[in-house]
């Protein structure tokens, strides 16, 4: 603690080669890329030595323990403000999705589906198509959109038909 503390060298460059491989790998795992890994392990570090500044700052775990789920919450926030702000601001394209025709009396309900689909994300509205109307498995959802695992996708599908809800019921009052 005393070389963070000083931010001395050698003890920066040890935890680097000792530290930065775990979060590299979380951060990879985790649709992110080398650059993104490389600057989350540096804020990482920035809040570690501030906090090793402080003078009532006590390490209750291993520093590694410590860093990594520094890195992990800072990612984690990342990734939510990203998708929030994707979500607030992204222009949905018209894509027309195209459902089975059973006759006329459904259009108006094939109408509706098709707005509220406009309305999702475009990777809500990739996993919804792809889960019911491709039939296709959690796992090869994950495969095929280069998603973490089908555990991953199946709380983003959840999350999705929540938002699919919401929006449905917006549009019914």
């Amino acid at each position: 603690m005393e070389g963070i503390r000083h931010s001395r060298r050698e003890t920066l460059e040890y935890m680097y080669n000792e530290y930065y491989p775990m979060v590299y790998k979380m951060v990879i795992t985790n649709q992110g890329n080398k650059e993104d890994a490389r600057d989350l392990f540096q804020e990482g570090m920035l809040v570690m030595i501030e906090k090793a500044q402080s003078p009532d700052f006590y390490l209750s775990s291993k520093m590694g323990t410590f860093l990594y789920s520094v890195c992990r919450r800072l990612w984690l926030n990342k990734i939510n403000r990203q998708i929030n702000r994707e979500n607030l601001h992204a222009e949905v394209p018209d894509i027309e999705i195209e459902l089975p025709r059973i006759n006329n009396e459904h259009s108006e309900e094939e109408q509706l589906v098709t707005h509220l689909f406009r309305r999702l994300s475009e990777s809500c509205r990739e996993i919804l198509r792809m889960r019911f109307f491709e039939k296709l498995k959690d796992k090869e959802i994950a495969r095929q959109m280069s998603l973490s695992g089908a555990d991953y996708v199946k709380t983003q599908r959840h999350r999705c038909m929540k938002q699919l809800k919401k929006i449905y019921h917006e549009s019914t009052k």
